[in-house]
């Protein structure tokens, strides 16, 4: 199931959200951007395509679109939210961070928690098999 549709070069494309992705080659590393915003560096075009169709199902399921995913799509979600969430949580340990900022990368990791919940619960719907 692709979620982006990719022009012909797979540098751009739309997700079925409308969100614009794009990526390209910024020195050595590989940039995925999100509606013109820099989301992270990958090493190679393979790796920042898919990066880029992790982030669209992860955005579907926050719109409430998680039952039209196939599982594929789901666990590219739910491998991308899992990398956030792994990352709130370190920051959250950081001891030299402010109070407010702590306390926004703990209440992110809980949104985290929550998504990652919603997405495990459709997976499991896949794979329960039918009666």
């Amino acid at each position: 199931m692709d979620l982006i549709e990719w022009n012909e070069t797979m540098t751009a494309g739309r997700g079925r959200t409308g969100t614009i992705y794009m990526i390209g080659r910024v020195g050595a590393p590989w940039t995925v951007t999100v509606d013109g915003d820099v989301i992270c560096t990958v090493a190679d075009a393979r790796t920042a395509v898919e990066r880029a169709e992790c982030l669209e199902a992860l955005k579907q399921v926050v719109y409430g679109r998680g039952p039209e995913l196939d599982l594929p799509a789901l666990r590219r979600a739910e491998s991308i939210a899992a990398e956030m969430k792994q990352a709130s949580d370190a920051i959250s340990r950081d001891g030299g961070l402010p109070e407010d900022e702590r306390d926004a990368a703990v209440n992110y990791s809980g949104h985290l928690a929550s998504l990652l919940a919603a997405i495990d619960s459709q997976a499991q719907r896949r794979n329960a098999p039918f009666n």
